[in-house]
């Protein structure tokens, strides 16, 4: 079931272009961080500053990192700042599956949405009344982690507790650094949840994922600075869910989000920044044989603390909406929503968004749809140290798409989408202050499948896109026009073997291009019993040099090996 429009549904059942990644698939991609499982992903491109840690952006279908919503067990995480999440902080093993929602999502979730949905859930699926595991790993650049997950309970109580740490030398970020120097990290990762069920109808539930770590840096400008980050990120959420009847469900959810970051240079500190996000959500949802529908509120309270040379440092903000999905005739299928927004510092906005498909056949389905997006300047932006405008004006967006889908009954499906996304008010950096521009578009053609046969399992992404700014007639920083990825597995009883191709074309990045680029990654495991398993990867097989950020480093060959217990 897919939750990030806010309808639990159906993969095969959701009109936006949605791609669901179970916990079965991150085991067998075997990805070291969330960033690199996301990389390839339809209409998603990565920059990356440097290692696993270093500042990381993800743009999908052409839009900016800040477009994109992140989600945590439904709680916000972007960030109050500047708007990007950090991504690369969330411990892929700590996830039991990633929604990603491509496409304006104002209508559900407000601001932020612009671009996208990207929805992590943490793990806490129970199928037993004792069971877990231990994993340890290693890899190149003297790269090592433990990890593992205990979840015990029984019908009416469940708990579960997950741990990670990691450490690594890493490798120089900098390409103008010629010190030799390697900017390592450290991490370390608790996650932590509790439900009990009050009867048949009720349940009560408690998360919370705690973040802690240390990353190093290169000066600005390849100077040799021993300069370095220590980050701290929490996740809190409490909700309440209730059966009212047999088609009535409702859902209270008390939620924070915390996150500091400390930089330091040369034993100095120059740079500290906490921030804090605050939220309630109530939403009722009803569920009927041709028909789905969800009502409900948020509230948000959102606060820098700790910073300095900030004139406003509060903005409160609630929200409204209502969604619906409806079949008519056996073939029809519509799907609108709408929402209100309110937000103190730029007053009211509404968004909406409709779909309507036909099935064609049994498997196939044909349609199109149109929604709107919007993102408030963030309070950086509007009031920071760094290029404020307080006369910023927030980003609209109005997204056109058309799409032919296949899905069968053995877990087979593929979409093919044309996209056309206009972004008015875009902010951009110019002059050294955030600026308002006319407009970008952003035209593209997806395609996104994945396909069983028997013990193989094959998966490709394809995305042609021109994202322009109309002003200038500039091709957006950091996307190129073509990227894409492509998957082939074979699981056997005891032992797989796999490999993906991932690459993007040429992109610019300030007064530079950077090259297009194409990475080998091999992959494969063996289980000795139903409790040993012994797994193996070499990413960037062929040792490609390629940059995701003008002037940093990414990884060479990197084999990696791990031995896990499950009990």
């Amino acid at each position: 079931m897919v939750t990030a429009q806010r309808i639990s549904q159906p993969l095969s059942q959701t009109l936006a272009a949605t791609s669901v990644i179970t916990r079965a698939d991150i085991d067998r991609l075997q990805p070291s961080t969330l960033v690199d499982l996301l990389q390839g992903q339809a209409g998603i491109e990565i920059g990356r500053t440097g290692g696993k840690m270093a500042t990381t952006g993800v743009f999908m279908r052409g839009a900016e990192s800040r477009h994109t919503l992140v989600l945590v067990d439904g709680q916000k995480i972007n960030d109050l700042a500047f708007g990007g999440a950090s991504l690369q902080f969330i411990p892929v093993s700590q996830i039991e599956r990633v929604e990603i929602v491509r496409g304006p999502q104002s209508s559900a979730w407000g601001a932020d949405a612009l671009g996208g949905v990207i929805n992590i859930i943490t793990r806490k699926e129970h199928d037993q009344p004792y069971a877990g595991y231990l994993r340890e790993r290693i890899g190149r650049y003297q790269t090592y982690s433990l990890d593992g997950d205990l979840r015990v309970g029984n019908e009416a109580t469940r708990f579960n507790l997950g741990l990670h740490l990691e450490e690594s030398e890493g490798f120089n970020a900098q390409t103008a650094d010629t010190t030799g120097e390697e900017d390592g990290y450290e991490h370390y990762s608790i996650n932590l949840g509790l439900e009990q069920d009050l009867g048949e109808q009720h349940q009560l539930g408690f998360r919370v994922l705690h973040n802690r770590g240390e990353s190093e840096y290169d000066g600005f400008g390849g100077t040799p600075a021993d300069s370095h980050q220590e980050f701290e990120v929490t996740t809190l959420q409490a909700g309440w869910e209730a059966e009212l009847n047999q088609n009535w469900d409702m859902l209270v959810n008390v939620g924070r989000n915390e996150e500091k970051r400390e930089d330091f240079a040369d034993g100095n500190e120059n740079f500290s920044a906490k921030f804090r996000r605050d939220n309630l959500q109530l939403e009722h949802q009803f569920n009927y044989e041709d028909y789905s529908a969800a009502v409900g509120a948020d509230v948000s309270q959102e606060k820098l603390l700790e910073v300095d040379d900030y004139d406003k440092t509060q903005r409160d903000a609630y929200g409204i909406f209502a969604q619906g999905n409806f079949q008519f005739l056996d073939k029809l299928n519509l799907s609108l929503g709408s929402r209100y927004d309110d937000d103190e510092f730029f007053g009211s906005q509404a968004t909406g968004n409709l779909a309507l498909a036909w099935d064609w056949s049994e498997d196939t389905q044909v349609g199109a749809s149109a929604a709107q997006g919007y993102l408030a300047p963030r309070i950086g932006q509007l009031f920071g140290p760094f290029g404020a405008n307080p006369d910023l004006e927030p980003e609209e967006s109005v997204n056109y798409e058309a799409w032919v889908a296949y899905n069968n009954q053995l877990g087979s499906r593929a979409r093919v989408s044309v996209f056309n996304n206009e972004i008015d008010n875009l902010i951009a950096w110019k002059n050294s202050t955030n600026v308002n521009i006319n407009e970008v578009r952003i035209r593209g053609l997806e395609f996104d499948a994945q396909y069983r046969l028997n013990d193989w399992r094959f998966g490709a992404s394809l995305t042609l896109q021109d994202p322009e700014n109309t002003e200038t007639g500039d091709q957006l920083a950091r996307r190129a026009k073509q990227h894409g990825k492509v998957d082939v597995d074979y699981l056997a009883e005891k032992w797989s073997l796999g490999g993906s191709i991932q690459g993007q074309g040429e992109r610019p990045d300030g007064s530079e291009d950077l090259p297009g680029y194409a990475v080998l990654n091999l992959r494969g495991h063996y289980a000795f019993n139903e409790n040993w398993r012994l797994d193996g990867k070499v990413d960037n097989l062929l040792d490609e040099e390629y940059e995701l950020a003008s002037g940093y480093n990414t990884a060479g060959i990197y084999p990696e090996v791990s031995l896990r217990f499950d009990f």
